[in-house]
């Protein structure tokens, strides 16, 4: 018995965010984080796959190129530079958070406004939607946490709210806004002071007057500054703990507020991406659409990156490096699997409409989030695992409603 229209567009958007949400695990490999590497040499190696990688469906499609194809990619290459800019301004969740709220936003408003799209129950819709965007935002935020002095009578509060907390003297000290990520200071008390600034005018005499900088750097922490300096063992061991330490450093609000207008670029964008798809004739639809998106892919990539790399230098910034041996190989795998969700989302797209097909693929925040719990163990707080599960169930409900009711 063959599916249904409907039945193959769930199945393809349930399948669009299982590898969305896993399309970053090859790249949060230690070594490739350690390198650091430019978000546009990432996309190379992203665009190279889904070139690739697209081809297998000639295999069993006839090729029917469409200059659409051509547009999608021109909307999804610089999407993904702004997302892995966005996070390295203000972090994974809250970029995701936002980047997934707007993606759904767009899409419905391109699915009902632009190509009138029709709807079932318009309010019921509207509740699946309220509650997809509150899982997004409540799985995107539950591990994170901002002080809050709450009355003596709402202190009970702390024990439920995931996302508050307590003030804490190291934590406080570990997450001032202008503190630089990469060297936190280390304080010592009057006596110890003294007692080094004494050191340090010996030290004038001697032939190499070298003054020993006190910092604590991290990640990459060579001597064990417990050792010289006791008073500091607390805020080491803090830094032992992601949760509680460098990982809840607040950006300086310049940098948070552009990270926030590149997540929402990001959205619309990500939003807009299958517009195109929408746009071709119906014998372009679906796969060989697919051909389409690589062939433009590869285009804008050929154009993108070079001026990219020029603005670089001129910037004074130099080349980047592609760390071919740390990076291609994690690069091209999550290509490829990034690739794998795209075409569920055609598909997805083809046969629930922009208004529906797209905004369900965005549950890959779920599975983003689960893979961080099970692989990284980037959420270990029971209260923010608890607020996990419980904000996924109303993602899952926000499913539900659309896919009965819209």
């Amino acid at each position: 018995m063959s599916l249904s229209e409907s039945a193959i567009g769930y199945l393809a958007a349930g399948g669009a965010a299982f590898f969305y949400g896993s399309m970053a695990i090859p790249i949060k490999l230690p070594a490739v984080i350690k390198a650091n590497v430019d978000p546009m040499v990432f996309q190379c190696y992203y665009s190279f796959a889904v070139f690739c990688s697209s081809w297998i469906v000639v295999l069993f499609q006839p090729l029917n190129f469409s200059w659409y194809g051509i547009l999608g990619a021109g909307l999804w290459v610089p999407a993904s530079v702004l997302a892995i800019t966005a996070i390295n301004m203000i972090g994974m969740a809250l970029t995701a958070g936002i980047w997934s709220g707007t993606t759904i936003l767009v899409s419905f408003l391109w699915g009902t406004i632009i190509f009138k799209e029709s709807i079932n129950n318009w309010f019921l819709t509207i509740i699946g939607l309220i509650l997809l965007l509150s899982g997004i935002g409540g799985i995107a935020l539950c591990n994170q946490q901002w002080k809050i002095t709450l009355p003596p009578n709402w202190k009970f509060l702390y024990k439920f709210v995931s996302c508050i907390r307590e003030d804490d003297p190291v934590q406080e000290n570990l997450t001032q806004p202008d503190t630089p990520l990469e060297t936190i200071s280390c304080e010592l008390n009057p006596t110890d002071r003294e007692s080094h600034e004494l050191e340090n005018k010996q030290q004038t005499t001697e032939p190499e007057p070298e003054c020993e900088t006190i910092q604590l750097e991290w990640p990459n922490e060579s001597d064990s500054l417990e050792q010289k300096y006791p008073e500091a063992k607390v805020l080491n061991q803090s830094m032992e703990q992601p949760e509680k330490s460098v990982m809840n450093v607040q950006p300086q609000k310049h940098v948070y507020l552009m990270g926030i207008l590149c997540a929402m670029g990001l959205g619309i964008l990500y939003g807009s991406m299958m517009v195109p798809a929408k746009l071709v004739s119906e014998d372009e639809q679906g796969f060989p659409y697919v051909v389409s998106f690589a062939i433009g892919a590869a285009i804008v990539t050929l154009i993108d990156a070079p001026l990219y790399f020029g603005i670089q230098i001129f910037r004074g910034k130099g080349t980047p490096d592609f760390c071919f041996k740390v990076a291609a190989i994690p690069g091209i795998v999550s290509g490829l699997v990034w690739n794998a969700g795209n075409i569920c989302s055609i598909f997805a797209v083809k046969y629930l409409g922009m208004a529906i097909g797209f905004p369900l693929t965005q549950t890959d925040l779920l599975v983003f989030g689960f893979w961080g719990m099970l692989l990284y163990r980037e959420i270990t707080r029971p209260l923010a695992i608890i607020s996990f599960f419980a904000y996924a169930l109303l993602l899952l409900a926000g499913d539900v409603f659309l896919s009965l009711f819209a």
